[in-house]
């Protein structure tokens, strides 16, 4: 069996694989909270709870962040967890967390390997272009700033699943949405960069923004340094435009009867569609196409309408609705299409769970 475990500030979860056919178990999912999962010997009856569905052969956690030090997955252990310490300044609130909850971790598994998948280690292989940004160099070299990206492990399952020559786009549809280009196997491009804040509006976070909006808030409007972070992290995006604190695949249910929910699903639809052709003017040309992520099923008209900006490139797509398989991994092209398109209704744990055994299997595991 494969235990799956994701996490965030506040909350622990927990997804038992038969690692001999990718699917759920019986006793599939379990939750904590974190300030509980970080106490001594907490987790050691959850984990036993969930082992009694069959032994434990090895666990994988999804961590947000690798910086440059992770380019891909890798075995926890003391000499990792003194390495993971030194990402600190990047991410000074989730690393110390993180690191406690991966103590508890290796103590609660009791020596079942440990493994760790990084959102961030697909993109430590951009190249350098799309990389650095043209800030001072010594900002760059000293302080470690550079597009780091997120999503890597979605982006990367893609490309991997349709296994095409050529490039993927791949569109991951979530809180914030984050569009990648992956050229025969290496990314080309990301949307998101160093912070959230780079990219595709998110539910509550801006996206893309003139710098200079910042600067004059600070000065006309004189707010505080951490007013500004909270507004463009927490009250812009979805949130700001149509003053609805609501999930987006739920508040695409009323685009059609709310103008201001219309509106942002409008300049949202624009974002995307211009990260896709940035990506794509940057890549070779292009023989696959996948959406996926949390929203994916909410959003599928949207991913239908971004499909068919594409027809231009060879896209031919299945008329809507489109049908849902066994495996979660659709293709929605017509056969004719000379470029692939699928739909990745798979979830987070699912594609990890996959990539996992892919990893064990090919050697790719770094020790």
């Amino acid at each position: 069996m494969m235990l799956i475990i994701d996490h965030n500030l506040k909350q622990a979860e927990f997804t038992l694989f038969d690692a001999g056919n990718g699917k759920p178990s019986a006793a599939a999912k379990r939750q904590a909270p974190m300030d509980s999962a970080l106490e001594p010997g907490f987790l050691d009856p959850l984990i036993r709870d969930m082992a009694s569905a069959g032994p434990l052969d090895s666990a994988c956690v999804r961590l947000r962040f690798g910086g440059d030090l992770f380019n891909g997955p890798a075995r926890v252990d003391k000499a990792f967890l003194e390495t993971y310490a030194g990402l600190t300044p990047h991410f000074p609130f989730y690393i110390p967390l993180t690191h406690a909850f991966l103590k508890r971790l290796l103590a609660s598994l009791n020596h079942v390997p440990l493994h760790a998948f990084f959102e961030t280690a697909l993109f430590c292989g951009l190249p350098e272009q799309e990389k650095i940004y043209a800030v001072p160099r010594e900002y760059n070299e000293k302080l470690g700033l550079r597009r780091f990206g997120y999503h890597g492990l979605f982006h990367g399952y893609h490309a991997d699943r349709l296994d095409v020559d050529g490039t993927v786009l791949s569109v991951v549809l979530d809180k914030q949405t984050t569009v990648c280009a992956i050229e025969n196997g290496k990314p080309s491009y990301i949307s998101v960069g160093y912070t959230p804040l780079e990219g595709v509006m998110g539910r509550t976070s801006c996206g893309d923004l003139d710098p200079g909006v910042a600067f004059y808030l600070l000065r006309e409007r004189r707010e505080s340094f951490y007013g500004i972070d909270n507004l463009l992290k927490k009250k812009s995006g979805f949130r700001g435009l149509t003053g609805f604190d609501l999930e987006i695949g739920d508040l695409y249910r009323h685009a059609g009867d709310e103008p201001k929910v219309k509106r942002a699903f409008n300049i949202y639809f624009n974002q995307v569609l211009r990260h896709m052709g940035a990506a794509l003017a940057v890549s070779g040309p292009l023989s696959g196409l996948v959406f996926g992520g949390r929203f994916v099923s909410d959003l599928e008209p949207v991913a239908y309408r971004l499909a068919k900006k594409l027809t231009f490139l060879g896209v031919s797509l299945k008329a809507l609705p489109w049908e849902k398989g066994d495996s979660g991994f659709d293709e929605v092209s017509d056969p004719g299409s000379r470029v692939r398109v699928a739909l990745n209704r798979e979830t987070l744990p699912e594609v990890l769970c996959e990539s996992a055994l892919e990893a064990v299997k090919t050697g790719k595991i770094i020790l």
